[in-house]
């Protein structure tokens, strides 16, 4: 579990792409917009939102949805160069996207 307050892991969602904000549906029922990145898990590409009842609690469950889980975090996937991020803990790193053979 991160030690970050729910504000320091919004700002570490921005160093990871620009452009993370909140939305309400209704009252009590908040959620991440994310600009353009995928989540690979088990070789399919997903898009991740963290929901909640509060901002922080919205907040709380992208960050642990992508960094805490150690998901792969696939950025410009359908463009050229593609890049994979993973949170380390402390930061962002880049890393070596596995890809499956397929027979």
């Amino acid at each position: 579990m991160s030690n970050l307050t729910w504000e320091e892991k919004l700002v570490a969602l921005n160093a990871l792409a620009m452009g993370h904000a909140l939305a309400m549906r209704k009252p009590g029922d908040w959620y991440v917009i994310k600009p353009s990145y995928e989540v690979s898990r088990k070789g399919m590409l997903i898009s991740e939102y963290g929901n909640g009842s509060s901002p922080m609690s919205a907040v709380d469950d992208h960050f642990a949805k992508i960094a805490e889980s150690r998901a792969t975090i696939i950025m410009q996937s359908f463009s050229s160069p593609r890049r994979a991020f993973r949170w380390n803990g402390f930061m962002w790193e880049s890393v070596q996207e596995k890809t499956e053979e397929h027979s």
